[in-house]
């Protein structure tokens, strides 16, 4: 899974209070009651939360001390970018009382990490065809903790789909302001009035604006089948997926109209029904290869753009002082560098149109210098929740070879001779990318290669950038971004060359 992280126009940035949390909890619950079967009796919910932006080596310690503060909740670490926690779940019969919520948000150990706090629904709703069927509703409420109040970001349903879940993260839920707007009703209603009738005038309000919260899964399993046929969802970027998506209707097409011409000889009438399934299929298969194609030329144009203006500007290097940005991903991977027993060298901002990074701060170790960028927005003014941030060590050696090793996938063929590349996907933290890049350094050595210590100052450290900035010009003109390029982007597709030792 790639790293946790949303990205928006405009985040809700609202901060609610744990009572707060607790009263939209209230609030969805009677929802759901309101719409499943006998949900008192069969359905349940169940809270759990995300923690992520935790520095890797400090996440077994951290569980210790967490596992101490909630005794009924269960921790999983095996995925590398979040630590999930979760609670037994609740009949719902009476309001949850979010002890997990409530207990994350006051603990001092992750007050500078992110949350994503999730509350499950499950129970017997009708279906589009009136039918009884099993439904499953996450809640998902993105954020940070902050003074024991929790700063939300952004706020989304979740069903089955993974795909779905995904393409969420990246695109904002449009009833996102609808909901907390009912919330606001709720409220003040629940002041005047019973609660169960505020909710109920709380979801009539949302419903005139809404499609329906809590659906069926049969239900969404139909509608993700229509919505992947129109559109592209995330979990199907890769080749696999286009050559399912695409190859399916286009061999039913063939085979379709093979059948209409062998009927069309003899029996003329009966060709049209296979003649046009013929069409439609085949329509179908060129509506998905024309999507893919779209986007390939966008990445392409885009790419061109934005790359060329940045080599084609003159770049500065200021230097400046991160250690007071509280952003969550700035600490953790400081404190993961400050861990592995790297030298803090500088914090530089580039100066260059086209460039929204943050900043970069750099850390030396032995042999090898780090590199940790820190991307808040772009160019289009997407904003990124937490920042994102990509890794990066190199280590020059004697005969003038580079090496790099570095936490995202790299879809461009390399321009450089003398360096070679590695990119170290699904990673847990700079450790892992630190350690593969000692792995290539070693091999290197044993071949002959002398490598040579890194920068001890910032001025040494903007030298080596300039001195790197002006051969990636020179390069540039020779060979700029491509077409195999853009088609590896668009497939997200890292480059064989750079997973291979």
């Amino acid at each position: 899974m790639p790293p946790m992280e949303i990205v928006r126009e405009k985040f809700v940035d609202r901060l609610l209070s744990a009572t707060d949390l607790a009263v939209l909890a209230d609030m969805v619950r009677r929802w759901f009651v309101g719409v499943a079967i006998d949900a008192e009796q069969s359905g349940d919910c169940k809270n759990a939360a995300w923690i992520f932006c935790v520095p890797q080596q400090r996440r077994k310690e951290l569980i210790r001390l967490l596992s101490a503060r909630l005794p009924e909740a269960s921790f999983d670490d095996t995925d590398p970018d979040h630590i999930t926690v979760t609670d037994p779940p609740e009949t719902l019969a009476y309001s949850s009382q979010i002890t997990l919520w409530r207990q994350l948000l006051e603990a001092p150990e992750i007050a500078n990490a992110c949350l994503l706090l999730r509350m499950t629904f499950r129970g017997i709703v009708k279906n589009s065809r009136s039918h009884p069927e099993v439904s499953a509703v996450t809640f998902a409420l993105c954020g940070a903790p902050l003074d024991g109040s929790f700063l939300l970001k952004a706020v989304w349903p979740e069903g089955l789909d993974r795909g779905m879940v995904r393409t969420r993260h990246l695109v904002p839920w449009k009833q996102e302001t609808t909901l907390l707007e009912a919330f606001d009703l709720f409220r003040e209603r629940s002041a005047l009035e019973d609660r169960d009738a505020a909710a109920r005038e709380a979801y009539r309000f949302f419903r005139r604006r809404c499609p329906p919260l809590f659906q069926s899964q049969g239900d969404e399993r139909r509608v993700m089948r229509m919505i992947r046929r129109r559109v592209e969802t995330m979990d199907e970027r890769g080749p696999a997926a286009f050559a399912r998506r695409c190859g399916l209707p286009l061999l039913a097409g063939v085979g379709l109209c093979v059948l209409a011409a062998v009927l069309f000889n003899d029996f003329s009438i009966l060709a049209i029904a296979p003649g046009g399934a013929a069409l439609a299929a085949l329509a179908v298969a060129g509506r998905v290869t024309w999507m893919k194609l779209r986007q390939i030329r966008r990445h392409y144009k885009s790419q061109r753009k934005v790359l060329g203006a940045i080599h084609s500007a003159p770049i500065e290097y200021e230097q400046i002082d991160l250690s007071g940005k509280r952003d969550p991903t700035l600490l953790r991977y400081s404190t993961e560098m400050v861990d592995l027993g790297a030298r803090h060298i500088c914090d530089l901002r580039p100066i260059a149109p086209g460039v929204r990074d943050l900043g970069f701060r750099y850390y030396a170790t032995n042999d090898a210098l780090v590199a940790i960028s820190l991307l808040e927005s772009t160019k289009g003014q997407k904003l990124f929740f937490p920042a994102r941030a990509t890794v990066m060590c190199g280590t020059r050696f004697k005969d003038g070879r580079r090496h790099l090793t570095k936490n995202r996938p790299e879809y461009r063929k390399n321009p450089w001779p003398q360096v070679t590349m590695r990119c170290v996907l699904n990673v847990a933290g700079a450790s892992d990318v630190l350690a593969a890049h000692r792995q290539c350094v070693e091999k290197l050595t044993s071949g002959g290669s002398v490598p040579l210590p890194p920068p001890k100052t910032p001025n040494e450290v903007i030298e080596r950038l300039l001195e790197q900035r002006a051969e990636d010009r020179e390069l540039w003109k020779k060979s700029p971004y491509s077409w195999g390029d853009a088609v590896h982007a668009a497939f997200q597709v890292c480059r064989r060359e750079y997973l291979t030792d």
